[in-house]
C-alpha cells in the first residue's frame, strides 16, 4: 500500500501519475476505475431512480453521454496536472477543460438542459463549480488528512456536497422551475446522501489500493486489498443483479434493469482487473532468469483466443511450480506451494460460478506465498523483484 510515513506525501498529481520523470500508466489507470465507478456506475444509477423518464426517452444518448465523461476527466486530468506545476492552478485548468468538452458533448447529443441560453449558461456553471470543487478538496485533503484514503474519501465527499449545493442555490436562483430542483423531498435527500457516501468510499478504495499495488516497491503483496477485491466485488455485484431483476420484474420493462446490470459490469472489470494485477505481481516476484514467462506474458497470453484454454494452466499451475523450483534454487527453507491446488485452480476457471472461487483462493495463496520472500534471509543473494 501506499506508504503512510513517507516524507514525501502523496498529492493528487501523483496519485493520478501525472507527476515525476514519466506517466506512471498503472496509477492512471487505477484513478479512471475510480471515475468509471463513482462518475458512471453510480451516477447513472442515480440519475435513473431520480428520472426515469431521461432514459426512456433518449436511452442510448444518455449512456453515452455519462460513459463519455470519465474518459474526459482522465484526458483533462492528465493534461493539466502533468503540464501545470501548481495543483491549485492545475484543478482549474482541468475544471474548465472539462466544462467546455462535456457541454460540447451535451449539446451534440442535444441532452435536456442546454436547449436554452439561460440552460447552458447554468450546466456551464455547475459543471465548472463540481469539477474544480471537487478536485480542489481532493488537494487541501491530501495535504492535511491521513491516512490517504481517508483523505480521497473525505475530499470527494465534501467537495461534492458543497459544489451540490451551490449548484442547487444556483438554480434557486433561475426562477420557479430552479426551486423545485433546490426543495428536493427529504427522502431523494437521504438517497442523494447514500449515493455520496458509497461513491466516496469506492473511489478512496480503488485510487489508494490499486496506487499502492503499482507502485509497490517490495515484494509484499497486500493481502487484505486482493482478498476484499476478489471477494467483495463478485458478491457485490450478484446483489446488484438480483435487486435489478426484482425492479424488472415490478416495472414490466427491461429498461429497468439496465441501471443495475451496468454497475454490476463496472464491478466485474474491477474484479478482473485486481485478479490480472495479482497474476502480474505474483510472477514479478519471482523473476530470476529462469522463470518460464515473464510477469507481462503471464497476463497478456491470457487475452489471446483459444490459446488462452492452454496457458491459464501455465499462469496458474506453473507459477506454482516455478516458485518451488525458486525456492530450491535460493536454498529457502520456506513453505512450498500446492501444485496440486494450483492445477485444480485453473481446471475450475473455465466453469462458469465455480470459477469464482479462484480469486480468493489464489490471492490467499499466492500473497502468502510471495510475502514470504520478502521477509526470508538465506546466505544466497536473491534477485531484485521485477519492477512493477
Amino acid at each position: 500500500m501506499i506508504a503512510e510515513n513517507d516524507q514525501t506525501p502523496e498529492t493528487l498529481g501523483s496519485l493520478i501519475g501525472a507527476r515525476g520523470e514519466h506517466i506512471v500508466w498503472g496509477r492512471l489507470g487505477t484513478f479512471f476505475l475510480a471515475l468509471l465507478f463513482s462518475n458512471f456506475a453510480l451516477e447513472v444509477l442515480w440519475e435513473w431512480m431520480r428520472n426515469p423518464h431521461l432514459f426512456h426517452d433518449n436511452p442510448h444518448a444518455m449512456f453515452f453521454r455519462l460513459a463519455l465523461y470519465p474518459f474526459v476527466d482522465i484526458l483533462v486530468y492528465l493534461l493539466a496536472f502533468r503540464f501545470v506545476d501548481r495543483e491549485a492552478v492545475a484543478a482549474g485548468v482541468a475544471a474548465l477543460l472539462f466544462t467546455i468538452l462535456a457541454c460540447g458533448i451535451r449539446l451534440v447529443l442535444k441532452a435536456p438542459g442546454v436547449s436554452s441560453t439561460a440552460g447552458l449558461a447554468r450546466t456551464l456553471v455547475g459543471a465548472f463549480l463540481w469539477e474544480f470543487l471537487v478536485l480542489l478538496a481532493l488537494i487541501i485533503f491530501l495535504r492535511k488528512v491521513r491516512p490517504v484514503w481517508l483523505a480521497l474519501g473525505l475530499g470527494l465527499l465534501v467537495g461534492g456536497l458543497v459544489a451540490d449545493a451551490l449548484e442547487r442555490l444556483l438554480y434557486l436562483l433561475t426562477g420557479p422551475a430552479g426551486r423545485r430542483v433546490f426543495f428536493l423531498s427529504f427522502r431523494e435527500e437521504m438517497i442523494g446522501i447514500g449515493f455520496d457516501l458509497v461513491s466516496a468510499i469506492g473511489f478512496a478504495y480503488i485510487t489508494w489500493a490499486g496506487a499502492g499495488v503499482v507502485l509497490a516497491r517490495t515484494r509484499r503483496l497486500p493481502t487484505g486489498f486482493f482478498l476484499g477485491s476478489l471477494i467483495g466485488c463478485p458478491l457485490l455485484a450478484l446483489a446488484i443483479t438480483g435487486f435489478g431483476g426484482m425492479q424488472m420484474e415490478r416495472q414490466d420493462t427491461a429498461l429497468a434493469f439496465a441501471p443495475y446490470l451496468l454497475f454490476a459490469e463496472i464491478l466485474w472489470c474491477i474484479y478482473a482487473v485486481v485478479l490480472l494485477t495479482l497474476i502480474y505481481k505474483m510472477w514479478a516476484a519471482i523473476q530470476d532468469e529462469h522463470a518460464r514467462t515473464t510477469p507481462g506474458k503471464a497476463v497478456g497470453f491470457l487475452f489471446i483466443p483459444v490459446f488462452n484454454f492452454y496457458w491459464v494452466f501455465q499462469a496458474l499451475w506453473g507459477f506454482a511450480q516455478d516458485y518451488n523450483r525458486y525456492l530450491a534454487r535460493h536454498g529457502l527453507n520456506l513453505r512450498k506451494l500446492p501444485e496440486g491446488l494450483f492445477l485444480t485452480l485453473a481446471i475450475l476457471s473455465w466453469i462458469p460460478i465455480v470459477s469464482l472461487i479462484i480469486g480468493p483462493i489464489l490471492a490467499a495463496k499466492a500473497c502468502g506465498a510471495v510475502n514470504q520472500l520478502a521477509g526470508a534471509t538465506s546466505s544466497a543473494t536473491l534477485p531484485p523483484a521485477s519492477p512493477a
